[in-house]
């Protein structure tokens, strides 16, 4: 059930939220240049997002050594929520402290841009982890999650057969350690 739409610089319209411009978009944002192109697809359906848009984008063609990269956003009418909730805090984690968590962004998604952009909207463009073959910590804890509905989680999980949810929460643990 994914969205997808294709625009050199046109417009898009994204659930309840239009961007006209994806490529000035993250050009604006990351200081990319060099792409021609973006396909995005709305994964905001079934990638978890309860308070956030998520998009994955292909940067086509580009002269970039990176391929694909993941928006994540709050929803335009999440933004009241988000702001009472703190939600956007997100974006200062990325912004702040995730280099001093994971120095070597082995766990973590490199962070290309990550704000609070007004009170309770938050953007962050990173790096999509599937290049890397990585999954969702968040899918090692089963279906007991609303997040998780629906969802396949042997087959998302299986690349990492070795992997339980006590390694998971470890190394979640360990983490925060360092924060504190």
């Amino acid at each position: 059930f994914f969205r997808t739409f294709l625009f050199p610089c046109g417009h898009v319209m994204a659930g309840s939220f239009e961007i006209l411009d994806w490529v000035g978009f993250v050009q604006q944002r990351t200081g990319f240049s060099g792409v021609g192109a973006i396909t995005a697809t709305d994964l905001s359906t079934t990638a978890g997002g309860l308070s956030a848009q998520i998009f994955r984008l292909e940067l086509v063609p580009s002269t970039l050594p990176i391929q694909h990269l993941i928006v994540k956003r709050t929803k335009p009418l999440g933004v009241q929520v988000s702001s009472s909730l703190g939600i956007a805090r997100e974006a200062l984690f990325y912004q702040q402290f995730v280099s001093e968590v994971d120095p070597k962004f082995e766990f973590t998604p490199k962070i290309y841009y990550a704000a609070v952009e007004q009170e309770g909207y938050k953007v962050i463009i990173m790096e999509d982890l599937g290049q890397r073959h990585g999954v969702q910590a968040g899918y090692f804890f089963g279906n007991h999650s609303p997040l998780n509905w629906g969802k396949n989680l042997a087959e998302l999980t299986a690349r990492f057969s070795t992997v339980s949810e006590r390694d998971v929460t470890l190394r979640a643990f360990d983490m925060a350690a360092r924060l504190h």
